[in-house]
């Protein structure tokens, strides 16, 4: 199966930050009113951060060291209300990611896509607008 340039950017971010590491949770995250705990994700490799996924879709990701979090929400699903200030969602399609890695930005190279992206560093270390 050939991906698209435009599936591929879709399912970029979620790639990054499976490659970068995983470790499924000891113990399972207190369930809300709106956010009801179904499981923990397993992940083989990863050891940065860890993924929760909660009924309608949702999947609280955090990452082990700072433990900073992050609420991937489904495209149609509701906000979730009362979440700690902490807590960022990101609501799907992700549509804007911020890509630090050299490496995964001679992805978008190769599939054409520098023109998908705002601005970026140059390896020379000049800001590029696009």
């Amino acid at each position: 199966m050939k991906l698209t340039r435009q599936q591929f950017l879709r399912v970029l971010p979620a790639t990054v930050l499976a490659l970068s590491g995983c470790a499924a949770s000891e113990t399972a995250p207190a369930s809300t009113e709106e956010l009801v705990f179904d499981h923990a994700c397993p992940l083989d490799y990863a050891t940065q951060f860890t993924a929760d996924c909660y009924e309608g879709g949702y999947t609280m990701l955090t990452l082990t060291e700072s433990g900073q979090q992050f609420l991937v929400t489904p495209e149609d699903a509701a906000e979730v209300e009362g979440l700690p200030e902490s807590v960022t969602v990101l609501r799907q399609p992700v549509r804007n990611i911020y890509l630090v890695s050299t490496s995964v930005m001679d992805l978008f190279l190769a599939l054409d896509g520098l023109d998908q992206c705002d601005s970026f560093r140059h390896p020379s270390g000049g800001l590029v607008s696009g």
